[in-house]
């Protein structure tokens, strides 16, 4: 299994769903951020009034290539959080979440190579 590792967030969150965040390891910022760019065959899962959301491709133009940007959405509040970059550029892939770790399986990555390779998030707080 290949291991995708990345910081996290800053830190304080006084909110019911940030628990699903925290047993990940993250901490996430008190303040708000912007909802994510549009995106199609992106892979989501939702653990504890969390959506997790990851890749696909974005409707802005900057790119050609699948993304690895993953996002929160904590249900409850509405609110976005940005969780970074994956380093993981995938489309049309799986994502699962247990509670204490997000999974992702397969898609298809940049030049269209497709990809059977297993990634969990794994967060250094």
């Amino acid at each position: 299994m290949q291991v995708t590792e990345r910081h996290a967030v800053e830190k304080g969150c006084d909110e019911p769903e940030c628990e699903t965040m925290t047993q990940l390891g993250l901490k996430i910022a008190r303040s708000s951020s912007k909802q994510m760019i549009g995106r199609k065959q992106h892979a989501s899962a939702c653990s504890g009034g969390v959506v997790f959301i990851h890749g696909g491709w974005t409707f802005d133009g900057k790119t050609r290539d699948p993304v690895g940007g993953m996002y929160a959405l904590l249900v409850k509040s509405n609110r976005w959080v940005s969780l970074g970059e994956s380093g993981v550029c995938r489309a049309g892939h799986v994502c699962c979440c247990d509670g204490e770790r997000v999974v992702l399986h397969g898609g298809e990555g940049p030049r269209g190579a497709v990809h059977g390779t297993l990634h969990q998030l794994v967060v250094n707080s």
